[in-house]
């Protein structure tokens, strides 16, 4: 349970952690991707169970995989 882990997390000092109850997320719509061959949206590629898609979009839905560090600097500012 979330309780349980929240314990351990504190007794070990590890850090963080956010949960999202699956039933109350509203990623909301995807952004305007660029149309370029030297990006992917992330979301695209990642494989996971349909009924976790509301986690994986509210984390993953505004985040692309870049060619370059270059191509990745030129959308950041444009979009």
């Amino acid at each position: 349970t979330a309780a349980a882990l929240l314990r351990e997390l504190q007794r070990a000092n590890a850090g963080r952690v956010t949960f999202m109850p699956l039933n109350r997320l509203r990623p909301g719509s995807d952004p305007a991707y660029p149309q370029s061959d030297d990006v992917i949206p992330i979301i695209s590629r990642l494989k996971f169970a349909e009924h976790l898609r509301p986690a994986f979009v509210q984390v993953f839905r505004k985040s692309l995989v870049v060619r370059n560090l270059e191509v990745g600097s030129r959308f950041s500012k444009s979009h």
